[in-house]
């Protein structure tokens, strides 16, 4: 993870909430997943104001509650990857000073399927979601304050709202990236994956 991280690595204490690694998943081309079962996930602090660019590798399948999150970066003022009642992967913008507020943006999933998704956060500008190549939707997101507490992997740190699959790789870079090098990072993971890009 790009940005100040205020405690170092991500850690989850509770032995009960660890998630599991497994060295080769076969529908990863064998890489290695981190994988979380509905009830886990790893804790970090994260403090930065800027813009974003977030890259997901990772499959699941939907479990009861509100939101599945595979990612929360900066608490409820930043980037949330998650999966909704209905299926949908979204890039949400959470506001600091308007709680849930803006802007839920999404495509369908299939379940078990591993994807590739990215969420462009534009600080008080229009951000996107990307599923695959595709652009899933856009929204309006407002500037936020800073929020070091509650970032997690694998789940919302404040509350039972957890991803339930195998997370293969995120990278997350302060700022916004091109068009250019949004199409470099995508193909550099679907090559290493072997995932099919839709064109």
């Amino acid at each position: 993870m790009s940005g100040v991280a205020t405690t170092g690595n991500a850690i989850q204490t509770t032995v009960g909430a660890q998630p599991t690694y497994v060295a080769s998943t076969p529908a990863f081309n064998g890489y290695p997943t981190v994988n979380v079962d509905g009830d886990d996930n790893i804790k970090f602090d994260f403090l930065s104001t800027e813009s974003a660019s977030l890259f997901a590798v990772a499959e699941g399948t939907f479990v009861s509650g509100g939101e599945n999150q595979l990612i929360q970066v900066r608490g409820d003022g930043g980037i949330v990857l998650y999966r909704a009642l209905n299926k949908m992967i979204r890039g949400r913008y959470w506001s600091q000073s308007t709680t849930n507020s803006s802007g839920a943006i999404g495509s369908l999933l299939d379940d078990g399927v591993p994807f590739i998704a990215s969420y462009i956060l534009q600080q008080g500008g229009t951000s996107s979601l990307y599923n695959m190549r595709n652009l899933s939707g856009t929204a309006s997101t407002e500037s936020h304050a800073a929020e070091s507490s509650n970032s997690s992997i694998g789940g919302e740190n404040s509350d039972v709202q957890y991803w339930n699959g195998g997370i293969g790789e995120l990278i997350h870079y302060d700022g916004v990236v091109s068009g250019t090098e949004r199409m470099i990072i995508g193909n550099y993971l679907s090559a290493k994956y072997f995932f099919l890009l839709e064109t």
